[in-house]
Parts: structure tokens; C-alpha cells; sequence
């Protein structure tokens, strides 16, 4: 017996053949074969009691037929099975029972395994390993499609390599798009939505190996087009900032990471995002964690300085160029220095220090100061920076440089003009500076120099120009500055010439040993003026010089013979032999220290190890003072740990 709905009211019926409908369905299930009349009985129902009585019958075949538990091939497999059976009823009931039933099969199982299996059986079918299994899957895959919207693609290609110096995206482009075209045949056009399902793909590929390809900078430019065509087409912009944030904390904002290459870093971060996208909002996103984080390091100025106005620096070509140069009304309009295709970095870093232009102009007159004084009297490079300077910041904040400059040029004049008055043993080159223009770094501030006495023979060349000077500048006299002064002298040890650069006190100490083979240390002090702590340490440096060696306890002489190594040593092992144990176990301050540069770096070699840890410790980790042998045994210990690991003298992280 069955229950029908019709025009409203539950009937109770036993139609007529709908009984023998069913047995011929269960004998189908079970033998695959339907009974002779089946056709006819079908009709006769369907114009007993109309379309509705179909509705019934398809239920009972589905609900008989589909498992919870079938995969999706299997369910397919009935599908076929009863597709004939299915399609007569829909044209007999007028009612589409196969979309029925594949809807049904949706409902308990998922097609993204069926497209995924479809892919693999293509893939095998074009490589000629093709199974009966792979045409299985491949048959249902096309009846499905013609049913279903298959709207997922899990396909797989294989990605290249992390190289980035030629573009890649274009070519896979054409392998996915042959690949979507082949494979059409059994799921219809899905070019579109496989392409997009490539940008997605390829474009975390290379977020994921962005900060790769921003050290390699500019060479890696192919694959930041490629990254920026990805973006255009699909949403990763969280992910992408996400994501880079992350690595810089991971692999560069530490305290194993030098300054200079965080900026450096810094400055191929805003060249690379430009490349990206010129409206510069991946940029400041970005930047924040890496500016916030540069104001906390106290050399950043000082790296800055000198990558601006040093000739290849970072940013000289910066400096050089013309057309990012802002003019004053476009700075007082306070025009955005990311929005450009070519953004302003010294604006951006000059930004990022609250718009403070006199920090950068009073470190670039302390490192002027340096090379002015340790130089010669060829300025023409430090005079074309300075206008490319006065260009940038205005002739104002330079004023003090341009005054500087002119003191060198005036003194290479009056050196000319005195020593050709002098005879050629009493000639000087004395650098005349105006004082009140030059940084304090430029004047003697200690204490212990102030008074000292330099040796006769240095003082009279020194007076004879200082009469020169009186009768050329009268009234004008000179205030000597012997600190910041050097001496070159040749000192001559058994066989030996032992070329020396020196300041005027310590070549005053060495003068005093070419008149008397012995000095003791009070004496010294007493000819020099000098305290006694003072002369203690200009005596360590010239025996580990080579140059002097101790006869007794504060008595003095020249070496016999000059071998800097053998003296070197012997003061070591003197000095250090029973200090060797403590030494290394205090090494192990800077394991964190190591640990991050490795994080960043790789892999480096312990001389760069050595070069780093020198620059980069500060308070409160006490000063590195160790050699590089003393590093290689920390070094050492550290692989014995599990902590390292070596490889062709290449130290990394395990």
C-alpha cells in the first residue's frame, strides 16, 4: 500500500501494477535487468494518478539505491547503473529524476576528490599509464560535469625553483592554460578559474620568498613583476604584509643584525614595493616595524651620513639625482615620498626622524671634519657633496661646511706661500682651521695632550712656521692642536725600515729613543709631560708594535731586531695565559648575538663572525676584545652542543 497526495487529500491506495513497478526495480537492482512491460506499467501509473505518483517512485529508487558511506565513485557507478531507468521516468513524469539523483549524490560526498582523482587519471592517461581504474574516473568525471558545476580545481604544477632573475609566470601561464584547454573535454571550460588558481599559488610562492628576493635586489626585479601581475589578479594583500612583517622580525630586526644592513635592506624594501605597487600602501604597512626600529639604534644617523655622502654609498646616487629632489613649496605642501614610481629615500629617512634635518647635516660635519683633517688638501670630492647638499637641505644648514672647505683651501695656500721660506727639513703641512666653525671634534679635549711636550725636533719645526705665519697673518697666531696632528717617520731596527704614521706625542716618545738606547718610565713622563697611565700605554703599544722591548722592570730600549709577531705573541701569552679559561666561559654572553646573525645571514665564515661581533656589541654586553682564534674554540663549542654546524668553514644554525 501506498500514500499519494492528490488535489489536497491523503489517499490510501494499492495502485493498480505499482506493486509489480517495484518488484521489476528490485529484481533490476539485484540482476541488472528489467522485467518485459516495465515501460507500460510506468505509463499506465502515470496516467492513472499523474506526474506526482513519479515523485514517489524515484524516491523509493534513490533511498534504496544510495549509501551514506559510498565514495563518490561508487555512488556514480549506481547512477549508471539506473540512468536508463531514470531517464525513461523523466520522460514519462515530465521531471528532470537524474539531476535528482546526481544533487543527491552531491549531498553525500564531496566532488573535490572526484575533479582531484580526474586530474591524476588525465595526467597518467597523457603519459600513457592510463588504467581501467583512471577511464573509470574519467567517464564519471564527464557525466558529472554534465550535470554539476565543478567548481573547484585542485590542480597541481610544478613551480620553479627560487630563482629570480628571469620572469616566470608568463610560461606557466601557458602550461596551464593548455592544460585547462585538454582537459575541457571532460569538465568544460575552466581556463579562467585555473589561471586565477595559478596567480594564487605562484603569488604566496613569492610572498613567501620575498625577503629573498629583496636582498637580491635589483637582479631579482623579473620576479617582483611576476608578484605584482599575481596581486593585480587575486587578494593577497594581507597575507603579503603579514607575512613580510614576520620575516623581518625573524631574520633582520635583532641585535645580530648590523645597522647598515637593516638600512640597506630598508632602502631594497622601498625600491622593490615601488616595482609592486606605486601607490606605496603595501609600503606603509611595512615600514613602521622597520623605522620604529632604526630609532632605537644609536649609529643609524651615522650609517645614514656616510651611505648619503660617500661616493657608491646607497644613497649618493639618491643624493645625485635630480629627479627626486623636492622643491621647498612641494615640501611645504608636505607631499607624500612613497607615492612615486621612484620614491624620495632621503626625504623618507629624514621623515623618519621627525623631518630633523640638522641631525644628518651635524654627523655629515663630524665625518667632514675627519677626512679634512686626516686628508690632504685635495677637497674636490668633499666640495661637489656639500652642493649636492646645499641642493637638498639649502645653502643655509651648510653654511658651516662651506666655511670648513675654505679653511683647507686657504691652508694648502699658506703652506705654499710659508714653506717655501723654510728649508726642506723644516716644512709642515699644518691645516688652519677657524674654530669657532669647526665641530669640537676638530679641538683637543684631553686633558692628558693638552700640556704634553713634543720632542725638540718636532717643536722647532713647529715654531719656525708659527714666526713664518705671524709675519704673513700679524696679528693672527696659531693654537697648536699636536692630538689631532700626524707624523711620519721611518724608524730603523737592526736591518729593518720600519715606515710609522703616527700623532706628534707618540713619534715624540719614539724621537726620544733614537737619541738614548734605555729610558725608564718616569723619565718618558718627564720629558713628555705626560702622567705616568698615559705613558704606560704608549709604551704596550710599541713593544706589541714590534718597535721597543722591556730590559727590566720600567726600563725600556729599542728592539734589536724587528719581528711584530714574536713580540705580539709574547705579550699575549704574557699577559693572557691565565686569563684563557675565563675569558672563553664569558663568550657565551653572545651566544643570542650569534644565534641572530646566523638567523639572518645563513651561513658566514668566523672572520665575518668576528667583523660583525666587533661592530655590532653594545651595552650591556661588555665590550669583544677576543681574537679570531678565541672565537673559532666558542665557535667550536657551540657545534659540540648540536647549536652550529660547519661546513666547508661556513658556521649555520643546525
Amino acid at each position: 500500500m501506498s500514500v499519494l497526495l492528490r488535489h489536497g487529500v491523503v489517499q490510501c491506495i494499492t495502485p493498480p501494477k505499482f506493486e509489480l513497478i517495484l518488484s521489476s526495480i528490485d529484481t533490476f537492482v539485484k540482476t541488472g535487468k528489467l522485467n518485459k512491460g516495465f515501460e507500460t506499467d510506468l505509463r499506465d501509473i502515470q496516467e492513472f494518478y499523474g506526474a506526482n505518483i513519479g515523485v514517489t517512485l524515484y524516491e523509493y529508487i534513490r533511498d534504496s539505491t544510495l549509501n551514506t558511506n559510498d565514495t563518490i565513485l561508487t555512488s556514480y557507478k549506481k547512477f549508471e547503473k539506473f540512468r536508463g531507468v531514470l531517464d525513461l521516468m523523466s520522460e514519462i513524469f515530465s521531471h528532470d529524476f537524474s539531476k535528482s539523483f546526481v544533487n543527491s549524490i552531491e549531498a553525500n560526498s564531496t566532488l573535490k576528490d572526484l575533479v582531484s582523482s580526474g586530474m591524476d587519471a588525465y595526467k597518467r592517461g597523457q603519459s600513457g599509464e592510463s588504467t581501467e581504474q583512471d577511464e573509470l574516473i574519467l567517464s564519471t568525471l564527464a557525466l558529472v560535469s554534465k550535470h554539476q558545476t565543478l567548481e573547484f580545481i585542485p590542480f597541481e604544477i610544478e613551480l620553479p625553483t627560487s630563482t629570480f632573475d628571469e620572469p616566470k609566470l608568463c610560461d606557466l601561464k601557458v602550461i596551464v592554460e593548455n592544460l585547462a584547454d585538454d582537459f575541457s573535454q571532460f569538465v568544460g571550460d575552466w581556463k579562467n578559474q585555473m589561471i586565477t588558481h595559478l596567480f594564487e599559488s605562484f603569488g604566496r610562492m613569492r610572498i613567501s620568498e620575498l625577503f629573498d628576493i629583496i636582498v637580491d635586489f635589483p637582479e631579482s626585479k623579473p620576479a617582483l613583476i611576476d608578484l605584482k601581475e599575481c596581486l593585480s589578479k587575486v587578494n593577497l594583500d594581507d597575507h603579503l604584509v603579514n607575512t613580510y612583517k614576520a620575516s623581518l622580525r625573524k631574520r633582520l630586526l635583532h641585535a645580530g643584525a648590523q645597522t647598515p644592513d637593516i638600512i640597506i635592506q630598508f632602502i631594497s624594501t622601498v625600491r622593490s614595493f615601488s616595482i609592486i605597487d606605486q601607490t606605496g600602501r603595501y609600503l606603509k604597512a611595512i615600514m613602521k616595524d622597520i623605522t620604529d626600529y632604526l630609532m632605537t639604534r644609536e649609529d643609524t644617523i651615522k650609517c645614514l651620513s656616510k651611505m648619503m655622502t660617500e661616493e657608491g654609498g646607497e644613497l649618493w646616487e639618491e643624493l645625485e639625482d635630480p629627479t627626486v629632489i623636492r622643491t621647498e613649496e612641494e615640501e611645504d605642501e608636505e607631499k607624500p615620498a612613497l607615492d612615486s614610481s621612484k620614491p624620495d629615500l632621503i626625504k623618507i629617512f629624514v621623515d623618519m626622524h621627525r623631518g630633523n634635518k640638522d641631525l644628518f647635516i651635524n654627523e655629515y660635519k663630524d665625518t667632514l671634519t675627519e677626512k679634512l683633517l686626516k686628508g690632504g688638501f685635495d677637497i674636490e670630492v668633499e666640495t661637489r657633496t656639500v652642493e649636492l647638499l646645499k641642493i637638498r637641505f639649502g645653502e643655509k644648514a651648510l653654511y658651516y661646511c662651506e666655511i670648513m672647505l675654505k679653511d683647507i683651501s686657504d691652508s694648502k695656500f699658506i703652506n705654499n706661500n710659508i714653506n717655501s721660506q723654510l728649508s726642506n727639513e723644516d716644512q709642515l703641512e699644518v691645516k688652519i682651521i677657524s674654530r669657532n666653525f669647526w665641530p669640537s671634534s676638530a679641538q683637543e679635549t684631553e686633558d692628558v695632550t693638552q700640556h704634553s711636550k713634543l720632542h725638540p725636533s718636532v717643536r722647532d719645526m713647529m715654531d719656525a712656521f708659527q714666526q713664518q705665519y705671524q709675519k704673513l697673518k700679524a696679528p693672527r697666531r696659531l693654537l697648536w692642536q699636536p692630538c689631532l696632528g700626524q707624523i711620519d717617520i721611518i724608524v730603523t731596527i737592526g736591518h729593518s725600515e720600519v715606515p710609522i704614521t703616527t700623532n706628534p706625542i707618540d713619534a715624540s716618545l719614539l724621537l726620544y729613543f733614537a737619541e738614548d738606547e734605555t729610558f725608564t718610565v718616569p723619565k718618558l713622563c718627564e720629558l713628555l709631560n705626560i702622567s705616568q697611565d698615559v705613558c704606560d700605554k704608549k709604551i704596550s703599544h710599541w713593544v706589541k708594535m714590534g718597535l721597543l722591548k722591556m730590559v727590566d722592570q720600567g726600563l725600556y730600549s729599542i728592539q734589536d731586531e724587528y719581528n711584530p709577531d714574536q713580540n705580539e705573541t709574547e705579550a699575549v701569552e704574557d699577559s693572557d695565559s691565565n686569563k684563557k679559561g675565563g675569558r672563553q666561559a664569558l663568550m657565551r654572553q653572545y651566544d643570542d648575538i650569534v644565534h641572530g646573525m646566523l638567523s639572518t645571514m645563513d651561513s658566514m665564515d668566523a672572520s665575518r663572525i668576528h667583523q660583525m661581533l666587533s661592530m655590532v656589541i653594545s651595552d650591556p654586553l661588555p665590550t669583544y676584545d677576543y681574537d679570531v682564534q678565541e672565537l673559532r674554540v666558542y665557535l667550536q663549542e657551540l657545534i659540540e652542543e648540536g647549536v652550529l654546524e660547519i661546513e666547508s668553514n661556513m658556521y649555520r644554525l643546525k
